[in-house]
């Protein structure tokens, strides 16, 4: 019987992909102008759009108060390619009611959903009005034609801001969406995976 070969294991750990850093590479960053980030809670994903796509300006939401000034204090150095906007993206332009509830990540402007689909307890403390706009008002007056990239994790909200973007959609004037779905409402009345997949593949 032949002698067993060696194998070397590696002992370094294998670093993996962030799905900024695929749209970027599926996307092309060095040619990407605009990027937004929507939800941009402390900044910290912000950052890695920056990072991934180091030739677009960057526009970061964050509507609660507490968020975006960490946000703020974060993204300061980042001032000549990353504005930060305080407000929620919706289907409608205005106001809406932010649900602040006991995890900061957590915010949302739907109320939290059943507590069996949570790892651990969440829930309300709070409401704030924010300001609401929507993707197709906000960049006719930023003059923005094309957004890059369009990441979203927004608690819920994503297929309502989607629905504020439908022009954008339908003339494919967004070259990747990025966002959090789910299979399970965490929130009350929230679109899951199938409702977000169907409106997307309505606008080819």
């Amino acid at each position: 019987m032949p002698a067993p070969v060696p194998v070397e294991i590696p002992t370094s750990p294998v670093r993996v992909e962030t799905p900024v850093e695929a749209a970027a590479r599926v996307i092309g960053a060095a040619s990407a102008r605009f990027a937004l980030d929507v939800g941009a809670h402390h900044g910290d994903s912000t950052l890695d759009v920056l990072a991934a796509f180091p030739a677009a300006m960057v526009h970061a939401f964050e509507p609660d108060a507490d968020n975006h000034a960490a946000a703020v204090v974060k993204l300061a150095g980042h001032a000549g390619r990353a504005v930060l906007h305080r407000a929620a993206l919706s289907d409608r332009d205005g106001t809406a009611t932010l649900r602040v509830n006991s995890h900061d990540g957590t915010h949302s402007l739907l109320d939290i959903g059943a507590q069996r689909y949570w790892g651990a307890w969440a829930g309300p403390v709070g409401e704030a009005d924010v300001p609401t706009a929507t993707l197709a008002s906000f960049c006719a007056v930023a003059g923005i034609e094309r957004i890059d990239l369009l990441k979203m994790d927004i608690q819920g909200a994503e297929l309502s801001a989607l629905r504020g973007a439908s022009g954008l959609l339908a003339r494919q004037g967004i070259g990747a969406v990025l966002l959090e779905v789910l299979f399970q409402p965490l929130y009350k009345d929230q679109p899951l995976f199938w409702d977000i997949g169907a409106y997307m593949a309505s606008h080819g």
